[in-house]
């Protein structure tokens, strides 16, 4: 079996995010497991398995139907792939054997775990000699040895299995840790205990090699070429800032840093043949010949997920945005982006927007298109939402004379502050999706509200002075409020009294 990494970059994003990664043989060729897609094709948001070449080609090799998938394996030659999938609905395991020449499937059990050599297959609760034909019960499986070998982990010990079929122990305290990986025949294995920095550990003899004494990063795993001669991590070395990967014979010697200058890069690869390794950097993908250092870019990884948590029709969404373009489509209909900046863009949902929504973007320097997952809309969930010309973290509350609330300049009490927002749903007067609203009159929402102040002497009634669009802006809402008087905290926090505590927040200076 080759190497493998679970990833997870972003939550409820799209991206490389569960990425897992192969680089069998000498890493000339990548495998990876990514929900996007290549751009004008129709694939589906489905798990896919692509394989990326020194040509700078990424190919599609097999797109899942129904299925999610979970772990991947792949032949030295890469001539084959296993996998462990899960249906959703209902929930149900397989394993798949992919043949990536002709892109057969076949069906091989609940999960599927494949040797390098391609000799031996873990169906789920056995492992099978497909030259033989034979098979023996085998409980679990997360590394296949090509001569027959298995390391498994059951709920607090990590188990070897012979070839000749004998089960055994080779280290407990393993409740909440996990196996990152494991040389050609498994005799060697990259282990992580709990949150703590992984071990290389000799299944023979028991003998322990912790990384946490090169810098190892606590969490993160390891990854080990073919002969088990060769470890990949990520380390932590201060007084430099972020994480850099190393590469180290197994015993710890021979050590160097494979990224210098420091940089921010984890371990994603080590081909079998130590050769090449891969890593993530930032939001790019490197290649690095382990024997000269040098290295290249083989794509930008797309990361594109909204800021906001909750949805509603008619208010404007901000994406966070690297490397996926500036097309955008809601359900499939095209999208007009209103405002984008390096790492975001802005769009609005259109008013009649219902049910559900699917945001997908592309056109950028990454080789796909991405999509969001998909999120149910609501008719009405406040949040604060800086100016839509203002950069992402700007506050949302401005003053009376529209200078924006700071540290250094606080609101005062009795004064009225401006709080941009969305979310605020409905509005009294029809504006059309894509125009400003109107300046000579004012869109008040039509929900009655029961806005609130918290401060230090509890919650109190707020004094709203209007709620709804924001003249000459497109998607976004204004609540023109007074600051309480009276003694209360440095910070106060505005909040509908209904679904969100904590619509902005205020700092206030008391005389």
């Amino acid at each position: 079996m080759t190497r493998v990494l679970v990833l997870l970059l972003v939550t409820g994003g799209s991206c490389l995010a569960q990425s897992v990664y192969a680089a069998p043989g000498d890493g000339s060729r990548l495998y990876f497991l990514s929900t996007n897609r290549l751009p004008g094709t129709g694939q589906s948001f489905r798990p896919k398995l692509f394989s990326w070449d020194p040509s700078g080609h990424v190919q599609l090799v097999y797109e899942s139907p129904e299925w999610w998938l979970a772990t991947l394996s792949i032949t030295t030659d890469g001539s084959l792939a296993a996998f462990s999938a899960t249906c959703d609905c209902p929930a149900k395991a397989r394993g798949l054997l992919l043949h990536t020449a002709t892109g057969e499937v076949e069906e091989v059990g609940s999960q599927a775990v494949i040797s390098r050599n391609g000799r031996y297959l873990f169906t789920g609760n056995a492992l099978v000699d497909r030259l033989t034909g034979e098979s023996r019960p085998t409980p679990a499986a997360a590394f296949v040895g090509s001569d027959g070998s298995v390391l498994y982990k059951d709920l607090s010990n990590l188990h070897r299995i012979e070839p000749d079929g004998t089960d055994r122990v080779v280290m407990g305290g393993l409740r909440f840790g996990l196996i990152a990986d494991a040389d050609e025949n498994a005799e060697t294995a990259v282990v992580v205990p709990g949150p703590t920095t992984p071990l290389v550990l000799n299944t023979r003899t028991g003998e322990r090699v912790d990384l946490i004494e090169l810098g190892a990063a606590t969490g993160h795993p390891a990854y080990l070429s073919a002969d088990g001669q060769q470890v990949f991590f990520a380390v932590y070395l201060p007084p430099h800032p972020g994480y850099q990967v190393m590469m180290c014979r197994s015993d710890a010697t021979a050590c160097r840093l494979l990224t210098t200058p420091p940089i921010t890069a984890y371990p994603a690869a080590i081909s079998g043949d130590g050769s090449t390794a891969y890593a993530l950097y930032r939001d790019r993908l490197l290649r690095i010949d382990t024997a000269t250092g040098r290295t290249e870019q083989p794509f930008v990884i797309p990361v594109f997920y909204p800021v906001q948590d909750v949805l509603v029709p008619g208010s404007l969404v901000r994406f966070t945005a690297w490397n996926a373009g500036r097309n955008a489509t809601l359900n499939g209909e095209e999208l007009p982006v209103l405002a984008s900046a390096e790492e975001s863009l802005i769009v609005q949902i259109p008013w009649e927007a219902a049910g559900e929504a699917q945001f997908t973007l592309w056109g950028g320097d990454s080789p796909f298109e991405t999509s969001t997952r998909v999120y149910p809309l609501a008719g009405f969930h406040p949040q604060a939402f800086a100016s839509p010309d203002a950069a992402p973290l700007e506050n949302s509350a401005y003053r009376q004379d529209w200078s924006a609330t700071t540290y250094e300049s606080p609101a005062l009490p009795g004064e009225i502050v401006h709080i941009y927002a969305v979310g605020l749903g409905e509005v009294d007067c029809p504006v059309e999706t894509g125009r400003p609203a109107p300046l000579d009159r004012l869109c008040r929402i039509t929900r009655t509200v029961n806005w609130q102040w918290t401060t230090g002497a509890g919650t109190v009634a707020a004094e709203v002075l209007f709620a709804g669009l924001a003249p000459g802006t497109i998607g976004a809402y204004q609540i023109d409020v007074r600051v309480p008087s009276g003694p209360g905290a440095e910070f106060i926090e505005l909040s509908d009294g209904q679904v969100n505590p904590r619509v902005a927040i205020v700092r206030v200076v008391r005389p």
